[in-house]
């Protein structure tokens, strides 16, 4: 038996999503690995931001345009050149961001794109099976040996779809605004309507963002008074 999960594995076995994997488990305390080699966000971002790369695409395709004359190097430094540059600028923040965190720290970028390659790098990773029972904190778990080959996900319902992304949204606005501190001051909330719950009833976002919210959302009682800014 191999002592190494996938994190696919686990998403198949614990029935949960990828941002779930990142939420529940790796920022609370599970570590990913790469063979034997754990795995820190610098790592994650590194491989995805790849700025060298980026920097080596930027100068190749400036210096092929040079060729053209003047006129379409100007064009390529408003249009292309622009874009590359500030990707790249953009990248070089976000490893400034993470350099010295770890995954207890980390948030997922505003980057949607960005965003979704670390969860499935995360996805990608392996988890060691004593790290995971000590997670859980069991004695033991089905070992299962690690799937060559991702399962694809079951399409979801509409209906399903709107409440991962209004349940994901709702716990990255938790953790920034601490201050939020019931479930009604969420439901009506901007981001929230531009995930997907603006097409769902104020009670069924209710529910959703019930099911996720942290503790001093659902404690009942007087609230202490929130401190002005």
């Amino acid at each position: 038996m191999s002592k190494w999960v996938s994190g696919q594995q686990l998403l198949n076995d614990f029935g949960i999503r990828d941002f779930e994997l990142f939420y529940d488990y790796v920022q609370k305390g599970l570590q990913p690995h790469n063979l034997a080699q754990p795995i820190s966000p610098l790592d994650v971002v590194e491989e995805i931001a790849n700025i060298a790369k980026l920097k080596e695409r930027y100068e190749e395709l400036r210096y092929s345009v040079e060729e053209l004359g003047n006129e379409e190097l100007q064009k390529f430094d408003a249009t292309r050149g622009y874009d590359l540059l500030e990707q790249i600028g953009r990248y070089e923040k976000w490893l400034l961001s993470v350099k010295k965190l770890d995954w207890n720290e980390f948030n997922l970028t505003e980057m949607k794109a960005e965003a979704a390659a670390v969860l499935t790098a995360l996805v990608n990773s392996l988890y060691h099976i004593e790290d995971i029972k000590k997670f859980l904190g069991v004695d033991e778990i089905e070992k299962k040996e690690i799937i060559p080959e991702f399962f694809k996900a079951k399409k979801l319902r509409p209906d399903q779809e709107a409440k991962l992304k209004v349940q994901q949204v709702a716990k990255e606005l938790y953790d920034k605004h601490p201050e939020i501190d019931t479930v009604k001051e969420m439901i009506n909330r901007p981001e929230i309507l531009e995930s997907g719950g603006k097409d769902y009833q104020p009670g069924t976002r209710h529910k959703w963002i019930s099911e996720v919210a942290p503790k001093r959302a659902k404690d009942l009682g007087i609230r202490p008074e929130k401190k002005k800014k």
